[in-house]
């Protein structure tokens, strides 16, 4: 407005000069000079509708690409277009809604790898471009998101394996949810972000593969026959059942016990006896799914996944203690990267049920201070510890161990545990802007 305060005041000047030839350049120097400064209001205006337009396109596909499979259901890859498509289209029309002065508006959405890429075109009417036949302005803008994990995670599932996992159809909810969890933290893998995963099936034991665990010196009996034995790990002594401390064959204490199912812990041959004798009785069945160390291999986690089965009674110092070895750099699995490495580490528990049984107690007491003792533990190494409990809880207990109060949920139905498992896996894994 003051440039055309200050053109109006010189045409005024201009047009009250009587002196030769003013009169004539004034005509000349008008038109120019009106132009400048109507198509620079006209380029001001488009500049505002296109950063207008391009927030709008950007809304447009933070939404879409946050439309993810529905954690309950399996959904088609047509109906999770149309589902990104209908919220994409929300999201553009509620920011371009009252821009009255944007017409010719189309909107086109393309799904890419993990998001979308949304494409929009309008116009706007210029006010002094008109002169020049430069009635309207054309403006675009395209955006893409997608989902990225926030940065290298180790991430280990310590999940209940119990009996009682399989009332209220508790465990084949609970696969499903796993399954869209794995889904959505594959799909945040990325050459920036690196995501391994892990699995720790636990009841009262816990299950290695037993071709991986045979003959080595972090087992308390490296030498002896294994050959009935199916995998099955029982607690170390206080206080090493509940912290990262590294076998070592000096301190026989810190070594790993077998079992089998009924916590017959197996006979240690002697050193000084050769040839190794027999084993002197066949273990009962141990058949709960086996620990999955660290892999990048999404494929291979949702194999063992599906391969658990309920079964036994619990004992969550176990769980708790297995899953910190597995994010631990050295022995039994050592595949881990160092603590307060480039990798954030994880923990996600899960139980529906109380303390019930371990090696040394039956006394829930004893076995929840055994458990509160293996949290501070795993967050003593900066691991973050979510816990979830299931219809049936400690709420105290699970409250203490996870890394701070939000970090702790509650599904009072098995229905709700795909919903908590979304929340957490929104916490690792979100949709950003890559364009």
């Amino acid at each position: 407005m003051k440039a055309i305060a200050a053109l109006l005041h010189s045409v005024k000047s201009f047009h009250s000069a009587r002196s030769g030839g003013v009169a004539m350049i004034f005509s000349l120097a008008l038109i120019p000079a009106l132009a400048t400064v109507g198509l620079s209001i006209d380029y001001v205006r488009a500049t505002n509708y296109s950063a207008i337009l391009k927030a709008a396109t950007d809304a447009a596909a933070l939404a879409g690409a946050g439309v993810t499979e529905d954690p309950k259901n399996n959904m088609s890859a047509a109906s999770l277009k149309a589902a990104r498509l209908a919220a994409a289209t929300a999201a553009f029309r509620a920011n371009v809604r009252s821009e009255t002065e944007l017409s010719g508006l189309t909107f086109d959405l393309v799904e890419i790898e993990n998001g979308v890429r949304i494409t929009t075109s309008g116009s706007i009417r210029n006010s002094f471009g008109s002169i020049f036949n430069l009635a309207n302005t054309n403006l675009g803008a395209v955006a893409e998101a997608a989902l990225t994990a926030n940065t290298n995670y180790e991430v280990v599932f310590v999940l209940d394996n119990t009996g009682s996992m399989a009332s209220s159809n508790k465990m084949t909810v609970l696969k499903t949810a796993m399954t869209k969890f794995i889904k959505r933290l594959s799909a945040g893998t990325s050459a920036k972000a690196n995501i391994r995963v892990a699995l720790v099936p636990f009841g009262t034991t816990v299950r290695l593969d037993p071709f991986f665990a045979r003959g080595k010196d972090w087992m308390r009996q490296p030498d002896r026959d294994l050959a009935f034995w199916q995998g099955c790990m029982t607690d170390r002594a206080a206080p090493y059942d509940a912290d990262a401390t590294a076998p070592n064959i000096l301190t026989p204490a810190t070594l790993f016990d077998a079992v089998d199912s009924n916590l017959n812990v197996f006979p240690v041959t002697p050193s000084n006896v050769y040839p190794i004798p027999p084993l002197s009785f066949v273990p009962s069945t141990c058949n709960m799914a086996m620990v999955q160390p660290l892999t990048e291999s999404f494929g291979a986690f949702q194999t063992s996944v599906n391969s658990m089965v309920p079964g036994g009674t619990t004992n969550l110092a176990i769980g708790l203690a297995w899953g910190l070895q597995v994010l631990s750099p050295g022995a039994p699995f050592g595949n881990a990267t160092p603590f307060n490495s480039a990798y954030t580490k994880i923990m996600v528990f899960l139980t529906d049920g109380l303390n019930t049984r371990s090696r040394w107690s039956s006394d829930p007491v004893q076995m929840d201070l055994r458990t509160q003792a293996a949290c501070d533990s795993i967050k003593s190494k900066n691991i973050l510890l979510y816990t979830i409990g299931v219809i049936d809880e400690n709420k105290q207990l699970l409250t203490n161990c996870a890394s701070a109060p939000s970090k702790h949920f509650y599904a009072s139905t098995a229905d709700q545990i795909p919903d908590l498992f979304e929340m957490i896996s929104g916490d690792l894994v979100a949709v950003r802007l890559i364009r």
